[in-house]
């Protein structure tokens, strides 16, 4: 299948080889849920997490971000607990924090990621017990009108987590990843992470293959520009 990463921006910083985007500032800042609680416990990256939190404290904490999250690129990482609230809301939030913190760091979104079947139930169970199907499917809407919302702004980028977690159970199986359907274990968490770093480089060059932009919001084919295997086994 034909699989599309969504990094969204300006004309600058400009793509190079590998697909990877240039940032000047080598640290990371990660925002979010439960899901970046365990994040930050498994690799030791700046940031905060809020276990059982969705849009209301993403917008209490706004200011947190904006204020810790200079000379970082910061990466937001909210949704798998208040998908009811839509896409667009979280959206306006991203864009208020990138307007804020401006030059001095550089704003990545991540899209919610689906839960795995880790534990065999069916059902979130690390959750509300919900089964999977119909929440996987709402979380999969979910990333689809975040996308519509960011990718024409200029100053943030969309990261497709949740393409690349499909890729870690294709490679993996359900079980490596979460055992309560719902949260990532630590070599999961640990090789997401590794992922969200590599799409950045420090060094600024010129890839000449890669799509030209006028305005703002580029589409970057998943297989040409990021380092990652065709999956051709996802569901």
């Amino acid at each position: 299948i034909k699989i599309d990463i969504v990094i969204s921006g300006g004309d600058t910083p400009t793509p190079t080889p590998g697909g990877k985007i240039y940032s000047p500032f080598t640290d990371w800042y990660w925002s979010g849920d439960s899901r970046v609680v365990q994040m930050i416990a498994t690799t030791g990256t700046d940031g905060k997490g809020y276990g059982g939190e969705a849009l209301a404290k993403l917008q209490e904490v706004q200011s947190e971000i904006e204020r810790e999250g200079v000379d970082h690129n910061i990466l937001l990482w909210w949704g798998v607990n208040g998908l009811y609230s839509g896409a667009q809301a979280y959206a306006n939030v991203y864009k208020n924090i990138a307007n804020i913190v401006g030059d001095n760091a550089m704003v990545f979104v991540g899209t919610v990621g689906y839960c795995p079947n880790g534990s065999g139930s069916g059902r979130v169970d690390g959750g509300g017990g919900q089964p999977l199907d119909s929440f996987n499917e709402q979380i999969e809407q979910f990333n689809v009108d975040l996308k519509a919302e960011l990718v024409n702004v200029s100053n943030i980028y969309v990261l497709d987590i949740n393409e690349y977690i499909y890729t870690l159970e294709a490679e993996h199986g359900a079980a490596w990843l979460t055992s309560d359907n719902l949260h990532y274990l630590p070599a999961a968490s640990q090789a997401i992470y590794n992922w969200v770093c590599d799409q950045i480089t420090n060094t600024k060059q010129d890839y000449p293959d890669a799509p030209t932009n006028t305005n703002a919001g580029r589409i970057w084919n998943w297989f040409k520009y990021a380092n990652i295997p065709n999956m051709s086994n996802r569901p």
